[in-house]
């Protein structure tokens, strides 16, 4: 496949307009209203006197590329008039390229690696519209284009739906608490009284005796990255010794994970016995009182509260006494067990779609590398 540069294929659209001359009711996209991989979020309405600086102008033909800090991939197919960012580059194609295959390619991990490398600036790293031009850009027949681009489109729509399917399954569960907390009666408890908090603490890293062991040690960077309410694994084990060299403990199953150093907040259950490190105010619940399921959800949909807490001129940090102190209101126990059960076949729906879209996603970007290879 016949490769051309990206300055022969569009035209760099930089028709500004200054902010006295943008009419009120405007649509207007900033970076922030584009998400990574292209979804636009959202399109503001221009108010008097809401912009003080020259924008872009773009319409229906453009694709939007977002040129700072490229890695995020903000590359946007709008279906309507406006202004956006100058820090969003309208690219016009030409005759020769179809708007939708440029915007697939463009997408790719190979293209936001290579304008990612090409960007200039430390602090807020730019591609200049002349470096861009210089991309090449694998170019087959018209025809060839769309029926590529449509291809992907196909599949970027399966990859959506999926994603979509795992966002209503969690507002549903959210739903759920909110119904169940407004129509029961509710007692006053302190987390301390319903709950025993238990610190964790880090072995000596240079103590190789103490590391790779059979006890899961979690950080609060694991619990950041788990898609799901259940741990059964971590990143790292440490061994009975290095637990022993801090005076740690295990934390029994169905032990309530809470974050409380930057970011506060983070929860999961625990699903094996597992140490944490000294990011970690973790909940021992009183079975008797709580269901942990159901003060997972409370904590988690109470994270502003929990943030709110936190104390300390460097960093902000949840101490035990804070967190034995927090204020939390508990329905009846047969409630909160009959929502944890609610919650819990919802969650297995929703980890389904969480597999759903990672293989969705997987196919499309194995689907892009193929294309642009002229695989497909």
């Amino acid at each position: 496949m016949k490769l051309r540069p990206l300055a022969d294929l569009v035209e760099i659209d930089r028709r500004s307009v200054q902010p006295d001359k943008i009419e009120v009711g405007t649509p207007y996209l900033g970076l922030d209203s584009i998400a990574s991989g292209g979804k636009i979020l959202r399109a503001d309405t221009v108010g008097p006197g809401d912009l003080s600086s020259q924008k872009f102008l773009f319409d229906e033909r453009h694709v939007l590329f977002g040129k700072l800090r490229p890695n995020l991939a903000k590359v946007a197919r709008p279906g309507f008039s406006g202004i956006c960012s100058t820090d969003i580059l309208p690219l016009k194609p030409l005759a020769e390229i179809d708007r939708d295959y440029l915007a697939h390619f463009l997408l790719t991990r190979e293209a936001v690696a290579w304008a990612t490398s090409r960007t200039s600036g430390a602090n807020l790293p730019r591609l200049s519209p002349s470096v861009l031009g210089t991309m090449q850009v694998p170019l087959p027949p018209l025809p060839e284009q769309r029926r590529i681009a449509s291809i992907l489109d196909q599949a970027t729509s399966i990859a959506s739906a999926a994603e979509l399917r795992q966002s209503h399954l969690r507002r549903l569960v959210e739903a759920q608490f909110h119904r169940c907390i407004a129509s029961a009666a509710l007692v006053k408890h302190r987390l301390g009284e319903i709950a025993e908090v238990v610190g964790g603490s880090t072995p000596k890293s240079g103590v190789a005796s103490y590391w790779d062991g059979d006890i899961p040690w979690i950080t609060p960077a694991d619990l950041s990255r788990r898609s799901e309410v259940v741990v059964n694994s971590t990143s790292r084990t440490i061994s009975d010794e290095g637990l022993k060299s801090i005076g740690g403990r295990l934390l029994p199953v169905r032990s309530v994970l809470l974050s409380s150093r930057a970011p506060i907040g983070l929860v999961g259950l625990v699903g094996v016995p597992m140490a944490t490190n000294q990011g970690f105010k973790s909940l021992v619940v009183n079975q008797a009182l709580v269901d942990e399921t159901f003060l997972y959800w409370w904590l988690k949909l109470n994270r502003v509260l929990l943030e709110s807490r936190g104390v300390g001129a460097t960093f902000k940090e949840l101490s035990k006494s804070i967190v034995e102190s927090i204020p939390v209101e508990l329905p009846l126990l047969g409630i909160q067990k009959k929502f944890a059960r609610e919650a819990e076949s919802i969650e297995k729906l929703r980890l389904q779609a969480v597999s759903v879209s990672a293989r969705a996603n997987e196919l499309l970007r194995s689907l892009k590398s193929r294309t642009f290879r002229g695989e497909l």
